[in-house]
This record gives C-alpha cells, sequence and structure tokens, in this order.
C-alpha cells in the first residue's frame, strides 16, 4: 500500500480516466505541489517557475512521486540541503536520479568474551 504523496493520489484518481490535465487547474496542481514540498519558503518565485513549466499539470504525479522519494535521500534529510522550490521546479530536479540515504547500521552485538577470559587466566596461571 503507498503512503504519503502517493496514497493521496491514489485517493484522487480512484475510479478516474481524465487526464490530470482536466482534473486539476495550473494553481490547484501548484497548491498540491507546495502541500507536500518540504521546504516552503518564496512560494511567489515557486509559482512563477511553475506557471513557466510547459504542461505542468500533465507533469503533476512525475513531479509528486520525486518529493516522495527525494524526501528519503540523503540530502534531503537536513531541511538545509533541500532545494528552495522555486530552484527544484527551475531545474526540474523531479527528473534528478535519486541517492537514497544509508539505512543506520544495526548497533553491535555484546560480545561474549567469557571464553576469552577463561583462556586469559589459563595463561596467566601458567606463568
Amino acid at each position: 500500500m503507498a503512503t504519503g504523496v502517493l496514497f493521496f493520489w491514489e485517493e484522487v484518481m480512484k475510479g478516474r480516466t481524465e487526464d490530470t490535465n482536466e482534473i486539476f487547474s495550473v494553481d490547484e496542481a501548484f497548491d498540491l505541489f507546495w502541500r507536500f514540498y518540504p521546504r516552503r519558503q518564496k512560494k511567489v518565485a515557486a509559482k512563477r517557475v511553475w506557471a513557466k513549466i510547459p504542461r505542468v499539470v500533465s507533469h503533476l504525479y512525475d513531479i509528486l512521486a520525486a518529493i516522495e522519494k527525494q524526501k528519503k535521500s540523503a540530502q534531503w534529510q537536513d531541511l538545509r540541503f533541500v532545494p528552495l522550490p522555486s530552484t527544484w521546479l527551475f531545474n526540474h530536479q523531479w527528473e534528478d536520479e535519486v541517492m537514497l540515504a544509508r539505512p543506520e547500521p544495526p548497533p553491535p552485538r555484546p560480545v561474549d568474551n567469557s571464553a576469552n577470559l577463561k583462556w586469559l587466566a589459563r595463561l596467566e596461571a601458567k606463568r
């Protein structure tokens, strides 16, 4: 089952066969983008870029899916490194390859040193 943006998309498109251009206006599509983009700064600049992207509404699913995927990237784990929305849109960064964050390594397992301690005790006893 999808979560987040993709779950939302499935709910919106459930039972619909129309193209996204027939469902959302450019402004409604931007509002969806803005809702899911993690760094909400410089909205006017982002909206200007959004309006200049040819057939932007037809890219809406790809844009939202890329946001979902990039939220899991190493770069986007710290909001300081998430591009401003206008920059992300201007550079068509929804088309970028995403480098996912490395999962945290599991904590080290406790080591059973009892055999080593016994061996060390026998070694010292021989001295």
